[in-house]
């Protein structure tokens, strides 16, 4: 598919930049690669978001407006190296046993019997998923996700995530409201993402102001 697409493009005369979900946990990116490297009269840059969901949906505005104001290739991955520093994503999950049956986190097979009856808090940044806390209630895991994300300092764009929890979801998109510029899209993340953290997960996507 990769390669049609590419084809189809490359056909255009277009350079393309294709902003993908974190290497580290998928392995669409090296699809890709397959799928550019078979179309080489191309122009096509495969990006590594080293992030999920909104993390990797600002960027990608990020590159769309970048490409509507006529910058190269070449600019708007500079950009993208930059902002992708900037991107955090935290989520509230209820139990870590789908994110251990997903194989893709290491320690996440290993703590799950150390977490029975805890809420677990993970963040993703750079490609990396970690436990950044445990608590016992739903209640005190979203307000922890809050702080997490009220710590990282001025915000340039903000995105609440969740899986079948639209209720929650909209709830803390208006606890947030103060944190970052709106309109705060309230989004529910992929059934990928979904099979990886379990249903009632909640979530913030957040990109820090430069310098902030």
């Amino acid at each position: 598919m990769f390669e049609e697409t590419y084809r189809r493009v490359a056909a255009e005369g277009d350079e393309v930049i294709s902003i993908h979900v974190a290497s580290t946990l998928s392995g669409i990116v090296n699809a890709a690669r397959l799928g550019a490297e078979a179309v080489p009269e191309s122009r096509i840059k495969v990006y590594d978001s080293e992030s999920v969901s909104m993390g990797l949906g600002w960027m990608c505005m990020a590159a769309a407006r970048a490409a509507g104001q006529g910058q190269s290739a070449a600019q708007i991955i500079a950009l993208l190296d930059e902002m992708k520093a900037r991107a955090h994503v935290f989520a509230a999950l209820d139990t870590l046993e789908f994110l251990r049956r997903s194989g893709r986190v290491s320690w996440a097979r290993t703590m799950v019997s150390q977490l029975l009856n805890i809420k677990p808090l993970v963040s993703v940044y750079r490609g990396v998923v970690q436990l950044v806390d445990r608590v016992r209630t739903r209640t005190r895991s979203i307000q922890r996700i809050v702080e997490l994300t009220t710590a990282l300092g001025k915000l340039e764009a903000l995105a609440v995530l969740h899986t079948q929890a639209q209720e929650a979801a909209l709830q803390l998109a208006r606890d947030v409201a103060h944190l970052a510029p709106a309109p705060i899209p309230v989004v529910e993340v992929t059934p990928v993402i979904g099979t990886h953290v379990g249903p009632n997960a909640l979530g913030l996507a957040a990109v820090v102001e430069r310098g902030g």
